[in-house]
């Protein structure tokens, strides 16, 4: 009898074992318990859960394929811009659940359903997208940004300060940026709400405004020791790139100092050159209102290929750090709600 007990144990256990290694059908077809109708959706799969909702969130990022792309200080700008805009973005931060992707997508509101560990020890999940929750989270984010976007619009007419009118002119760009992704995908994840979103504003017209400011709002550029104006060069094209005009009688000034130094470390294979800058962004006034000093050392074969790596150093280091300093600045004269 005891025996009999032993072996009807083992085959239920053999049996519960098949079951439970048996790959369930939305494995093949996701679609079969996420209906297209009402959910955007894509497997993934992985060593682990983690890695399977990575790849899961991935593939259905995919779906997007989004055409407008947004530069990184970009999102970065903009996620500081909007840090405690007004409650009702808070109360849907706190809602949301967003994903970054490697893709570049950012989406909300992804959820991640049934998951299944096959025989081989990988794990399979379904990442999916509720359309009309999603659709709803996302009018909401937009009219928000749409909100905010008319709102620097207003202050800026309520100040003379050119570079703070610029300032509130670029952050509306900003945000109306990050709108324009936003409604791509919500045209993808509810067509039918976003013909409903009527923004308040052109992206072209806040683009050509700026444009027109920035012609007013030159900087002038001095740097002592840029013997052949490499640097200064190189610093005109970034702040151009930013928006800025160059000109000599600019309401912004640059000065600045850079050194180099040849030094020999007793390394026979390579020669080294040491370098130091500052730089000092002043007003018409004379107040100063960035300071930047960065130093380094570099090496090469020979001299001229050292200076030539310090010079691509600097100007790296500079487009990172000065520019960035730059945009901290300029976004920290904006006033949020």
């Amino acid at each position: 009898m005891r025996k009999l007990i032993i072996i009807t144990l083992l085959v239920c256990s053999v049996f519960l074992f098949a079951k439970k290694q048996e790959a369930p059908e939305w494995l093949d077809n996701p679609k079969s318990i996420y209906p297209d109708a009402m959910y955007l959706s894509a497997l993934g799969e992985g060593d682990t859960r983690r890695g399977a909702e990575s790849d899961a969130a991935g593939n259905l990022s995919r779906i997007f394929e989004s055409k407008i792309t947004v530069d990184q200080t970009y999102q970065e700008r903009y996620r500081e811009l909007t840090k405690g805009v007004s409650s009702e973005t808070e109360e849907l931060s706190q809602m949301d659940r967003n994903v970054g992707i490697q893709s570049e997508q950012t989406l909300f509101n992804i959820q991640f359903g049934e998951s299944y560990t096959d025989p081989k020890g990988r794990v399979h999940i379904v990442a999916y997208l509720d359309r009309m929750k999603t659709g709803e989270i996302y009018s909401s984010k937009i009219e928000a940004n749409a909100n905010q976007v008319t709102w620097y619009l207003g202050q800026k007419k309520e100040t003379d300060d050119l570079l703070k009118k610029y300032a509130l002119q670029n952050a509306a760009i900003i945000i109306a940026t990050s709108n324009r992704v936003l409604l791509e995908q919500l045209r993808i994840i509810s067509p039918n709400m976003a013909e409903f979103i009527d923004l308040p504003y052109k992206m072209t017209e806040l683009e050509t405004t700026l444009q027109e400011m920035g012609k007013k709002l030159q900087i002038s550029i001095q740097i002592k020791g840029d013997e052949e104006n490499k640097i200064a060069s190189s610093l005109k094209e970034m702040l151009s790139d930013a928006g800025f005009s160059l000109g000599d009688s600019g309401i912004l000034k640059i000065d600045g100092e850079i050194s180099f130094e040849m030094v020999d470390l007793d390394k026979q294979d390579q020669k080294f050159v040491r370098w130091e800058i500052t730089l000092d962004l002043n007003d018409q006034q004379g107040e100063n209102l960035i300071h930047y000093y960065e130093k380094g050392r570099d090496g090469h074969i020979s001299y001229p290929e050292a200076m030539a790596r310090s010079i691509r150093e600097i100007e790296k280091k500079l487009k990172k750090q000065f520019i960035g300093k730059l945009n901290d600045y300029i976004d920290g004269l904006v006033m949020t709600k």
